[in-house]
């Protein structure tokens, strides 16, 4: 992979996005797919089970880490329902709260799907510090 190189990703609704090459270094569908094309990125790659939404969003957080955060830094199990208590970083955190419960589940999708573990198990872990310590019963 040359720096710089740009690989184009298309969502479920068809948008094109060029991103860094480097981005399969958070997302092992990526680098999967990226290896089969032994360099060339000339072809798009498509994602049909991401939308442009949720796609951007994980173009942004791998952005944010310089594409290098390949797995978390959470605490597992959580020491707190509060993410300020187990979210070390204020940008993860300020990123992570801005979404509520329905896009949390759409970006643990998402993230699923493209096989991102450090902002799927970010995700995760919202959703269950908001679960914490509740009764079901």
């Amino acid at each position: 992979m040359v720096e710089g190189e740009k690989v184009r990703l298309i969502s479920r609704e068809g948008e094109e996005f060029k991103v860094d090459a480097r981005i399969q270094n958070m997302s092992i569908l990526l680098q999967h797919m990226l290896e089969d094309l032994d360099g060339d990125y000339s072809e798009p790659v498509p994602l049909p089970a991401v939308p442009s939404k949720q796609l951007r969003l994980v173009i942004q957080y791998c952005q944010m880490h310089n594409f290098g955060k390949a797995q978390t830094d959470l605490v597992f199990p959580l020491p707190s329902k509060t993410p300020s208590e187990f979210i070390n970083d204020p940008n993860e955190l300020a990123f992570i709260q801005q979404f509520n419960e329905d896009e949390l589940i759409e970006m643990i999708s998402a993230t699923n799907f493209m096989h991102v573990p450090a902002l799927f198990e970010l995700c995760c872990a919202m959703i269950a510090s908001d679960l914490k310590g509740k009764d079901f019963n």
